[in-house]
Formats: C-alpha cells, sequence, structure tokens
C-alpha cells in the first residue's frame, strides 16, 4: 500500500517530497528498513534453532551457514553491496542477453552452489518444512531475481511498447519484485518458528 502511495504522489506530483518513503524503487527507505529487518529476523531464528539441543549435530552447520547468508542478505538489502558489485565486473554474457547488470550472473552462479551443497539438508527435513522453505526460496527469488532480470531487459530494449508505457510497466515490476521478497521471507521466518514449535525443543544458548 505505502509503493502504490509514493506511485500516486509521483503520478500526482504532490508537494513535500514524501513519496521516497515509501517506494519500492529507493533505498534507504522504510520498505527498505522491512526488508533488512525480515532478513535479520530470519538470521537470528536460524541461529537460535543452531543451538537447539535436538539438532543433530552433523545438520547444526547448515543452520548457522543459512544464518549467516542472511546476515549477508540484510546487510546487502541495506547497502546494496550486489549492486557495487556488479557495477566492477563485467560478463560478455550480460551483453549477449541484451542485460545491464553483471551481479545477477555473479548471484546466480552462488544460487546453484548453494542449492547442491543444502541438497542433503533439505531431504533430511520433515516433508512439510521442507517443502515450505522450498515454497519460500522460490517466491523470494522470483522476486529477488526473476523480475530483477525482467526489469533489466526491459531497460536494455528499446521497445515502442516499453517506451509508451515505461513509468506503468517499471512501477509494476518493482511493486512486484519488492512484495515477492517480503513474502518470501515472511513465509520462511513463519516456517522456521513452525520448526521450533512443533518439535518442542528446548534452547541452549552458548555465549562466548
Amino acid at each position: 500500500m505505502g509503493n502504490i502511495f509514493s506511485l500516486t504522489y509521483i503520478a500526482l506530483n504532490l508537494p513535500f517530497g514524501i513519496d521516497k518513503l515509501f517506494l519500492f524503487s529507493e533505498e534507504a527507505n522504510i520498505p527498505t528498513l522491512f526488508s533488512s529487518v525480515s532478513l535479520l529476523i530470519s538470521s537470528l531464528i536460524l541461529y537460535l534453532i543452531s543451538q537447539l539441543n535436538n539438532i543433530i549435530f552433523s545438520q547444526k552447520k547448515y543452520w548457522r551457514l543459512l544464518s549467516f547468508i542472511f546476515i549477508f542478505l540484510a546487510i546487502d538489502e541495506t547497502a546494496g553491496i550486489h549492486e557495487k558489485v556488479g557495477s566492477l565486473i563485467s560478463f560478455q554474457i550480460i551483453d549477449a542477453l541484451f542485460l545491464t547488470k553483471s551481479w545477477v550472473v555473479i548471484y546466480g552462479i552462488f544460487l546453484i552452489l548453494f542449492s547442491f551443497y543444502f541438497r542433503n539438508f533439505l531431504i533430511k527435513l520433515d516433508k512439510k518444512f521442507r517443502m515450505g522453505f522450498i515454497l519460500s526460496g522460490f517466491i523470494y527469488l522470483i522476486g529477488a531475481l526473476g523480475f530483477e532480470i525482467f526489469a533489466d531487459y526491459i531497460i536494455s530494449n528499446p521497445f515502442p511498447f516499453f517506451k509508451s508505457n515505461y513509468f506503468l510497466i517499471m512501477s509494476t515490476i518493482i511493486t512486484m519484485e519488492d512484495t515477492f521478497e517480503m513474502l518470501g521471507i515472511a513465509i520462511f521466518n513463519f516456517y522456521l518458528l513452525q520448526f521450533i514449535t512443533k518439535n518442542k525443543l528446548k534452547l541452549i544458548v552458548v555465549f562466548k
């Protein structure tokens, strides 16, 4: 709703400039803060799960690594690390695909590597949580990579239809992009809390 308010604010050319507070396409505003905090919550819950005494020792490393990954994603959401890295590295494949953001290739490679690494971890989870984690990850990636690639493709290709409807198309894509990211994180956190509740595990927090 906040993003729709901001887009309407821009379309009507209203004063005071408060539209950036809720605009998904802007950084360092309320949506960015919300996403960063949600990712930090994911990281905290993942770390707490790794400290549960009923978690098999061999599985703890996966939970801890996921916790680290989500800390990085939270920082990346605020600092825009992927965009800075992308501006320093270029690939010929990007030009061949008429895209402009090389970070998509970099993150795509890491995604494939992590998928192989975590496959045994997912297999050993109960079906409910395995499917829940996969669903939340799929939804998040549709937003983080899918709509990002689509938006980049539109920017890179001067089709007449895109030119004449640029504001509407880009506003819709950006809205869907961030909405899918937020929804994916919310579903993931829900299943993490369900994991703790269902297994009725006791928490052992180790302070070092």
